[in-house]
């Protein structure tokens, strides 16, 4: 997706916006307005979407799956890979804002190491708002804001995250969540970008589409 005009970053160590730590200590911020449900967007596919909404991208040098899940999903996922039972992403008021969390699931063929810098995942909205991918460093910053501390369940957490520098060789598989500041309720869509390196030096990308699900007609 190219961006032009003006751009709004949020979320990533890099940049920590109030509303961060707005969500992630439960608050409300104005309003009580319905989550809305956004699904991969086939019209602009970058890959090969396969059932249960789960992009499939198959490169020269590597293999990809990313799809979105729901809390529940999200909560099965950290007791899994991080063996915690606490999912400290989990609106504490259903009005409360929302986080956004993806799986990566990503294999890496021959020919060399391929690195994966996750703050390099940037989701771009319709609105041209820049969010990056939460971190340790962004969530402690974000506390800090509230004049807080970080829970411990943040840490317990940590190994299902994606986070900081991971260098893939031939044969090897990783899989962890990209978890975003939810976007503003009348976004339409978004894109994900996820940015790799190869050891040659060579950019890999690819970007998956979401937009807003459509809300079906009742029947009179």
């Amino acid at each position: 997706m190219a961006a032009s005009g003006k751009a709004r970053r949020i979320g990533g160590s890099a940049a920590v916006s109030v509303l961060l730590a707005v969500a992630l200590n439960g608050v409300v911020a104005g309003g009580s307005a319905v989550r809305p449900i956004y699904v991969p967007d086939p019209d602009a596919a970058d890959g090969v979407m396969l059932d249960a909404g789960v992009w499939v991208i198959e490169r020269r040098l590597y293999e990809a799956r990313l799809f979105p899940i729901d809390d529940e999903s999200r909560r099965q996922f950290l007791r899994e890979y991080a063996g915690t039972d606490i999912d400290p992403f989990q609106a504490r008021r259903p009005e409360a804002p929302a986080f956004l969390t993806f799986v990566l699931d990503l294999k890496v063929f021959g020919e060399g190491m391929l690195i994966l810098q996750p703050q390099r995942c940037r989701l771009i909205t319709n609105k041209l708002e820049f969010r990056y991918p939460l971190d340790m460093q962004a969530i402690e910053t974000a506390y800090a804001l509230m004049e807080g501390e970080m829970p411990e369940a943040y840490r317990k957490v940590a190994p299902a995250l994606l986070d900081g520098e991971r260098r893939l060789q031939p044969g090897q598989r990783l899989r962890g969540l990209l978890v975003y500041e939810g976007v503003d309720v009348k976004t339409k869509t978004f894109t994900l970008e996820v940015q790799m390196t190869s050891e040659a030096g060579e950019v890999e990308m690819f970007t998956a589409a979401y937009a807003r699900e459509k809300k079906k007609k009742q029947k009179s």
